[in-house]
């Protein structure tokens, strides 16, 4: 399927996003005590919450952070664990440490919203500005948030893991932004997480939020560049390639009991 998104008006695009960044504001009045600001960049991170999916990532540093986001930027968190994962909880409740140590010191709002589904994930998904997806290498199985915030024109901010290998290099870098070397780097996957994390650091402060602030029109195309990468990884053009590829039949001769 074929998208030229760089037919759309770009100021229709960008108040188009502000009016979905403000449904996601208007439900957060009523679940947060640390009220988000419409005017700041908004990161967002929604998903299961265990260890290797490393939501507490970009804590590596809370003053770093702080100091970069300070007047800039926000954060809005959401996501459940399993029951009996009580590793899951303590990162949890982490946020809710982190949250309070960013506002106290830097005034920098991190909210974590309650009672996590696939409401809620839509308002997150369509209305933060960046995708934040940063799981252990090669742990994540395929990364279908990060498609679906492509498709409502959010650039990823990712491991180079799961789909957005893919994704990242399919669009040049043009969709979002990678953390990390990808596999085709040896031992990639022995990076440390305070590695990871001043590479967030880094193309936040450098990159991303002054292209946000200083370069609207690039930040459009990079949203333009989303919706083309995200209406690629479609169910229609999995569906399609399963029949045409020969897929199907592969997997039939593969599965097929012998009698």
């Amino acid at each position: 399927m074929e998208v030229n998104a760089h037919i759309i008006d770009s100021e229709e695009l960008w108040n188009t996003h502000k009016i979905i960044k403000n449904k996601l504001l208007e439900y957060e009045k009523s679940h947060s005590w640390l009220l988000l600001d419409e005017n700041l960049f908004t990161i967002g991170f929604a998903r299961r919450f265990t260890g290797y999916k490393r939501p507490n990532l970009i804590f590596q540093n809370l003053d770093k952070l702080g100091e970069i986001c300070s007047g800039k930027a926000q954060i809005v968190m959401a996501g459940k664990t399993h029951p009996k994962d009580y590793a899951g909880k303590d990162l949890i409740k982490n946020v809710f440490s982190a949250s309070d140590y960013l506002w106290k010191k830097y005034k920098v709002r991190l909210v974590f919203l309650e009672n996590y589904n696939m409401d809620l994930a839509k308002l997150i998904i369509s209305g933060v500005d960046l995708w934040l997806n940063n799981p252990g290498r090669y742990m994540e199985a395929s990364g279908t948030s990060g498609m679906k915030a492509a498709i409502n024109a959010v650039p990823n901010f990712s491991v180079l893991d799961g789909w957005w290998i893919e994704g990242y290099e399919m669009s040049s870098g043009k969709a979002g932004w990678a953390i990390g070397p990808g596999p085709e780097v040896p031992n990639a996957q022995n990076r440390t997480d305070e590695e990871d994390a001043n590479e967030i650091y880094e193309k936040l402060e450098n990159e991303i939020l002054p292209m946000y602030y200083n370069k609207r029109e690039k930040w459009i195309t990079r949203m333009k560049h989303a919706i083309i990468l995200g209406a690629y990884f479609n169910t229609r053009r999995v569906v399609t390639e399963y029949a045409t590829l020969g897929w199907g039949l592969q997997l039939q001769k593969r599965w097929k009991v012998k009698d």
